[in-house]
């Protein structure tokens, strides 16, 4: 079994081998269970492990929906793992690993919650962020630049440092925030004016009672 072992405080990561006998110690284990790292190997003594998913033998990703160590096929929608939908409201049969850990599962998904040691490759290095800040307040504090200047302008003529770090500009602007808090007050009034309809109905009902029909 391989583990992927990722420290996402210094935006690092690391595959580890373990042998067979080592990995019957998580069997049974399942996603969102922590444990201590001396558990697998001495280097990770006093460190804790998180488990966050893994792959099976033949590709299928383990799921956190099912509390079981077999594979099943079940009917997912949007936002579920293991299904990409493309079609908006589409739902569709597929198959998942259950949460489980077994003899089964090829590649482990973990990440270091805490550390107690120094970790060649893992914890002595740091990786820069992958991808910039998309609101505009952000990306300004991130170049060190005044509230509220040309974002844009200023991501064209400096494009040789910061292409490798944005493939793609989406700015978040502080009427997208506005335009955000409009749409949660009106479906608070729509809300309001249901339960006022419904407070209306039921004083009625009491005073008159239904009506039926003859």
């Amino acid at each position: 079994m391989k583990l992927n072992i990722a420290y996402p405080a210094n935006g690092t990561q690391k595959c580890f081998e373990l042998s067979r006998k080592d990995e019957q110690k998580l069997y049974s284990k399942k996603i969102g269970d922590q444990f201590d790292g001396g558990l697998l190997f001495p280097e990770f003594e006093g460190s804790i492990l998180q488990i966050n998913g893994g792959n099976d033998y033949q590709g299928f990703c383990m799921s956190a929906s099912y509390d079981t160590d077999k594979r099943r096929k079940e009917l997912l929608k949007e936002g579920d793992v293991g299904y990409k939908c493309r079609v908006k409201g589409v739902r569709k049969r597929k198959s998942v690993r259950g949460s489980r850990v077994s003899n089964e599962i090829q590649v482990l998904n973990m990440s270091l919650i805490r550390e107690n040691k120094v970790i060649e490759g893992l914890t002595d290095c740091f990786n820069d962020k992958s991808h910039l800040p998309k609101r505009l307040s952000k990306l300004c504090k991130e170049f060190g630049l005044p509230e509220g200047s040309n974002i844009r302008k200023f991501i064209k003529e400096n494009r040789e440092d910061t292409s490798k770090r944005m493939p793609r500009l989406r700015v978040i602007l502080p009427k997208d925030d506005k335009i955000a808090e409009r749409k949660e007050a009106d479906k608070k009034a729509k809300l309001a004016q249901k339960e006022k309809i419904q407070k209306e109905r039921e004083e009625y009902l009491a005073k008159y009672g239904s009506i039926r029909s003859e």
